[in-house]
């Protein structure tokens, strides 16, 4: 058993647990598509999301938006307080059947407010669905 950061989240024997990073170097500012685009193979479900940023020494406030094939996986973008705490566990994913990420789906990563400094932020996913051993297979 291992867990992931944050409470005790145990890993099932059957599941298998995928981890997309993104780092931001220096201020978090405004921008789509920031670091990485990572495609998907297989399904998955969100399981959390683990954001942490460095103390700047400017109380400041950071939003962020994880999208899949250009639509939010939350019902609400995630904010958080550089306030002393400096990390934060998410999980208010849209409702159970709705938040699957299929094969083939891009997942991107947009700062919709500036604020942080040396952001690091870690979306948890959980496969539901293996890849398909024949896709591009002709």
């Amino acid at each position: 058993m291992f867990s992931l950061p944050g409470p005790k989240f145990p890993r099932l024997v059957d599941n298998i647990y995928k981890e997309l990073v993104w780092h931001i170097n220096g201020p978090a500012s405004i921008k789509t598509d920031v670091g990485p685009a990572y495609r998907i193979r297989g399904a998955y479900r969100p399981v959390e999301v683990w954001a942490r940023m460095r103390d700047s020494g400017i109380l400041s406030k950071l939003t962020f938006d994880i999208n899949d094939d250009g639509v939010s996986l939350f019902t609400t973008p995630p904010s958080f307080n550089n306030d002393g705490a400096q990390a934060s566990l998410f999980r208010i994913f849209k409702p159970e059947g709705a938040d699957a990420i299929e094969d083939s789906s891009v997942v991107t990563l947009d700062i919709d407010s500036k604020g942080g400094h040396d952001v690091t932020i870690i979306l948890y996913l959980e496969e539901i669905r293996p890849p398909d051993p024949d896709e591009g297979v002709a």
